[in-house]
């Protein structure tokens, strides 16, 4: 039987979310950049690479995202606290400098807060995607679909919301179907070590037969699809196999949902605990 070197989950195991609900509280905090640090982002940015400007709608890089400032967790929920951030600053910092914060601290970085959830048909199939080459993060990784919360009118009023980002970014995905989500859960607050930048994983049930996927077309973002048949031996086989060209995001979602699908015991016959 194949075994998993558990060593690959050791960067992305972070707070598990399973039957906590998530809300969100907006604070104005007055973050102190440095003038070199803020000519540093500004130097990233100019000499990122051309096609990164291609991933982008418009001015996006300059869209008010929402800041990771911390949480508190009360009673069966967990209350994340809010800043502003953009994402030229976070590609400055978290993304092309995240060592900063070890001189000057996690205030420095951009860290944006990102969501990302795997995909689960309605026959309990995993569905995957391989990152284009002109993607800025991680081109050519296996990824879940993913985004960051939009700083607008409408969150600060209401509160951001997940499922409306993850839908939003479900049809961007499989334009073609757009498919709907029949289930949605919290797996994760993940720190990857790589990066810094916190994210939320979660995975999300649609309203689709497996069958059905050989219909989608790929946008932009990908080059390639991958259907995992929703049983551990399965997984297993596919994280031994690309364990090393996975996204931080997608490893702990699939970590986490196998906590949450499969027998303790099963699982063990894979991999043992995490330390």
């Amino acid at each position: 039987m194949k075994t998993i070197d558990t060593k690959i989950f050791s960067t992305v195991i972070g707070l598990e979310l399973i039957d906590l609900s998530i809300k969100f509280k907006h604070t104005e905090k007055d973050r102190q950049i440095p003038n070199k640090i803020q000519q540093l982002i500004q130097n990233e940015w100019q000499m990122r690479p051309k096609n990164i400007g291609k991933t982008f709608a418009g001015n996006h890089n300059y869209v008010p995202l929402f800041r990771y400032e911390g949480y508190q967790e009360i009673e069966d929920s967990i209350l994340i606290s809010l800043g502003e951030t953009d994402y030229k600053e976070t590609y400055g910092t978290n993304i092309q400098n995240p060592d900063l914060a070890a001189e000057y601290g996690d205030e420095i970085l951009g860290n944006a807060l990102g969501i990302c959830s795997l995909i689960i048909t309605s026959d309990n199939d995993l569905l995957l995607f391989k990152r284009s080459e002109i993607v800025h993060e991680k081109p050519g990784y296996w990824h879940t679909i993913g985004g960051h919360l939009e700083k607008n009118k409408r969150a600060i009023l209401h509160g951001p919301s997940v499922e409306k980002l993850l839908t939003q970014e479900l049809h961007e995905e499989i334009p073609n179907i757009k498919p709907r989500i029949s289930e949605l859960r919290h797996l994760c607050l993940i720190c990857p070590k790589d990066s810094r930048k916190h994210e939320i994983c979660c995975y999300l049930k649609i309203d689709i037969e497996t069958e059905k996927l050989k219909e989608i077309t790929l946008n932009f973002e990908h080059n390639n699809y991958k259907v995992i048949l929703g049983n551990l031996s399965c997984i297993v086989d596919f994280l031994i196999e690309n364990a090393g060209n996975v996204v931080p995001g997608t490893l702990a979602a699939l970590y986490y949902y196998c906590q949450l699908r499969f027998d303790h015991k099963e699982i063990s016959k894979y991999w043992g605990s995490i330390e």
